[in-house]
């Protein structure tokens, strides 16, 4: 990839967490004081990946989840949670 698309695609990336941290009333400082594995955080990672591109690395860093891996993990048995907890705890895209 090039580096000014990923430039571009990092700069998506950050100002659509920025709207959902907002949305969610929480703060980018929440992101590293919070828990690897806390709701709110795997909400928002699940968001972003169904709205970007975002990588599995990037969330990792940004919003202190972990290794690829792991986010890959987390976020992937996030989505698969019951239905009805899962609309319980997501947070809307809208």
């Amino acid at each position: 990839m090039a580096e000014e698309t990923r430039v571009t695609q990092e700069a998506v990336w950050q100002e659509t967490l920025a709207g959902l941290l907002a949305k969610a009333g929480r703060t980018a400082g929440e992101l590293a004081s919070e828990g690897k594995s806390v709701e709110w955080k795997l909400a928002l990672a699940a968001v972003l990946k169904a709205q970007t591109t975002v990588t599995n690395r990037w969330l990792g860093e940004a919003l202190h989840l972990g290794n690829l891996h792991e986010v890959s993990r987390k976020v992937a048995a996030w989505t698969r949670g019951p239905a009805v907890a899962r609309g319980k705890r997501s947070i809307k895209s809208t």
